[in-house]
């Protein structure tokens, strides 16, 4: 019986996207998410007698140390919490964003279109990654979904093994959020494997045939937002099949309970070998109603058909199960 991976995701952020300079608060959506998941991890290895490891991504960049004076705050800010997660066997990542403070407009830009500072960000995320916790970081996910091939020999270079970044089948589009103010465009991931691959360096949609890459990318699952209707009703379906809803996003924590059963099925069934990577951002427990859907989901998971072969892992552990006696192609 073969297992299959769920990886849970977790983006910890700032509550508010765009939070001002200098304004040091505490992340409440972190630290509510974090002993949420810990008591849920709890229920969850109490049912199965298995271990249970989640992936956690920090957002360590020039955002950060604009609103608290350091990109290393989250780490010392949150020791205690940091101590627990590595002790229970948890990855730790970092999220990066490409926020740049605009002086004249006095708000963030994100700019992806602008390459030096997509490059500022990085080195200087890993940097305090490493300052932070003592190590490289190996663990790498982008803000907004946001890649390009350009990044794959830095990320190599910086240390970074695994990328989370990639939603296959979501089209390209200007920004994630209507009303912030963005430059350059999230990519199109139409055709991007929805295997661990190795991404070409002249398109990170391709995999790697020249043996060259080193950086593995673990895609995350995506799935339409909307449920299609019965084929037996053939204008409903038409206007499912013509509505953008249709298209492929994140799959995530806070889809409606009564949507996510059969969405997630379609991913853990979706290929061979099987697995899901689930996101969650931290601000989803801001609200008890949200924590109260990401709560119903899990144990969704859990009452799946094939919850016996499930493991929540790490990124690492889950990539040594998907690749291993593959053949590199």
């Amino acid at each position: 019986m073969s297992i299959i991976p769920i990886l849970l995701i977790i983006d910890n952020e700032p509550d508010q996207r765009e939070p001002l300079p200098g304004s040091n608060q505490p992340w409440v959506g972190f630290e509510r998410l974090c002993e949420f998941l810990a008591a849920e991890r709890d229920l969850i290895a109490a049912q199965t007698t298995r271990t249970v490891h989640f992936n956690w991504f920090w957002r360590m960049d020039p955002q950060i140390e604009m609103v608290h004076g350091s990109a290393e705050w989250p780490v010392h800010f949150y020791r205690s919490q940091l101590t627990e997660l590595a002790q229970a066997g948890d990855a730790l990542g970092l999220h990066t964003h490409a926020f740049r403070w605009d002086q004249v407009a006095a708000r963030w830009i994100s700019d992806y279109g602008n390459p030096a500072w997509i490059e500022t960000c990085l080195r200087r995320s890993f940097a305090a990654y490493r300052s932070g916790f003592g190590r490289d970081c190996t663990l790498f996910r982008f803000g907004d979904g946001w890649f390009d091939e350009a990044i794959i020999p830095m990320l190599e270079a910086l240390g970074a093994r695994i990328d989370l970044t990639i939603e296959p089948g979501v089209p390209r589009r200007d920004k994630l959020v209507e009303c912030e103010v963005a430059t350059g465009w999230l990519p199109d991931r139409r055709g991007a494997p929805r295997q661990p691959y190795q991404p070409a360096y002249t398109d990170f949609r391709r995999r790697d045939r020249s043996g060259l890459t080193q950086l593995w990318i673990l895609p995350v699952s995506t799935a339409p937002r909307i449920k299609p209707p019965s084929w037996r009703r053939p204008a409903r379906l038409l206007q499912w099949w013509r509505s953008p809803e249709r298209r492929l996003h994140q799959f995530n924590l806070e889809i409606p309970p009564k949507r996510f059963p059969y969405l997630f099925d379609r991913v853990v069934r979706a290929s061979a070998p099987s697995y899901a990577a689930i996101c969650v951002r931290s601000d989803a427990a801001l609200r008890e109603d949200r924590l109260n859907v990401i709560g119903r989901n899990l144990d969704a998971i859990q009452r799946h058909p094939l919850a016996e072969r499930f493991r929540f892992m790490t990124a690492d552990e889950a990539l040594l199960e998907l690749t291993q006696a593959r053949p590199r192609c």
